[in-house]
């Protein structure tokens, strides 16, 4: 079987080297796009349930890692929490048939079978199957967001409301990080209430930044423009392209300055972020999640 494996391996890299994408025309690209969507579907699906399995049995035991998220994220070039993420999520699809059948058919991708199964595992025993059947036929629609939609009001409805609240209370979280530009980058979750209000006050502040930079003739994206109705909202000043007291050396901006006085500014009681590349959505527990990014000093 390994060598099947590794033979396998060997002609799908043999293959990708010697195709040359700049021959495709239009219909080619399509095609293949096509094709190795499916594929992708399948390869993401199986590699997921072989870290669930190895999860269970304790394979990183002979590999010297300090535990199962550790030694798939090494492998896998990914961080630990998203190994772990995928190990439960292959957990919950094996524990569906009709959602597996349809991963390894290529016909789900992660993200849509993530959601299936969730959500089925949430309903009564004697309906878990149909749950399941439905939704992945809802799923070969193309439509993510119908399908999102569809599975938390399935869960919504499965669970106790006081449990579900509670549940989501345990839930959210605020962590941030720098990432590879010295930027300030970070993620959120909030419960629906508090996330609600915390995007009607964003858009809201940011819809006006916007209309002041249109009245001025200045433009940037929206989502630059949400990173400064952030920074007013928790009040502190906003990136600028001028920032002395952030500047070291030849121009380098100093980004560990700048995340600890974000830091001090932001206080312990804060919860949220806001984002300079802002992709504030709904998760798979309908939490109010987003991405942040965010330059420049705290003040």
């Amino acid at each position: 079987m390994a060598v099947g494996v590794r033979e396998l391996r060997d002609a799908v890299l043999a293959f990708t080297r010697e195709t040359d994408l700049a021959t495709f025309d239009n219909q080619m690209m399509v095609e293949y796009a096509k094709v190795w969507a499916g594929i992708k579907h399948c390869v993401d699906g199986f590699f997921t349930q072989l870290n669930a399995r190895a999860t269970m049995t304790e394979a990183h035991r002979t590999t010297g890692d300090p535990s199962p998220e550790a030694f798939f994220a090494r492998i896998g070039g990914t961080t630990r929490a998203a190994a772990k993420n995928a190990a439960v999520v292959g957990k919950q699809i094996a524990a569906h048939p009709v959602v597996q059948d349809a991963v390894l058919g290529g016909e789900l991708s992660q993200t849509q079978a993530g959601l299936i199964a969730s959500a089925a595992s949430a309903m009564p025993d004697e309906i878990q199957a149909s749950t399941a059947k439905r939704l992945t036929d809802l799923a070969g629609s193309g439509n993510l967001s119908q399908l999102k939609d569809e599975c938390l009001r399935l869960k919504a409805c499965a669970e106790d409301r006081r449990v579900r609240r509670a549940r989501l209370h345990g839930l959210r979280e605020f962590a941030m990080w720098t990432d590879d530009d010295g930027m300030l980058a970070g993620k959120f979750r909030l419960p629906p209430e508090v996330g609600a209000q915390f995007k009607a006050d964003l858009e809201n502040d940011t819809a006006r930044i916007f209309r002041e930079h249109r009245a001025s003739g200045e433009h940037e994206s929206i989502t630059a423009y949400a990173a400064d109705a952030f920074c007013d909202r928790i009040g502190i000043a906003r990136s600028t392209l001028t920032t002395p007291d952030a500047v070291d050396g030849a121009g380098e901006v100093d980004p560990h300055r700048n995340v600890g006085r974000l830091l001090a500014d932001l206080g312990p009681h804060h919860r949220v972020d806001g984002a300079r590349d802002l992709g504030e959505a709904r998760d798979g527990d309908g939490m109010h999640v987003g991405n942040s990014r965010a330059g420049g000093p705290a003040g």
